[in-house]
């Protein structure tokens, strides 16, 4: 796995080759994202507590492909760490378990 400097996770997260030249950027400093992230978000349909957030993804309006959710970390009631978002319309879907 590898991360690029892109605030979007879709886009943030990627597969390279091993051999492959990472990131070396001193000022980027990547976010708590799950290691396990769901190729397509999913309704959140468990009851789960708030642990940290929002924290607010608002970009993308440079090539067209525009993203605005908020985030939370979130513990659902059998201990799981998820990360979940809301959009704008205060609906809510499962992103990323975390391991």
């Amino acid at each position: 796995p590898s991360i690029a400097p892109d605030p979007r996770p879709a886009i943030a997260i990627s597969y390279s080759s091993p051999l492959s030249e990472q990131l070396k950027d001193p000022l980027f400093k990547p976010k708590l994202r799950p290691s396990i992230l769901l190729p397509h978000p999913e309704r959140l349909t468990d009851e789960v507590s708030i642990a940290h957030g929002p924290d607010r993804v608002a970009t993308g309006w440079w090539d067209n492909n525009p993203v605005i959710p908020d985030y939370f970390l979130v513990q659902r009631h059998d201990g799981l760490w998820l990360w979940v978002f809301i959009t704008p319309t205060k609906q809510w879907f499962l992103h990323g378990i975390f391991s």
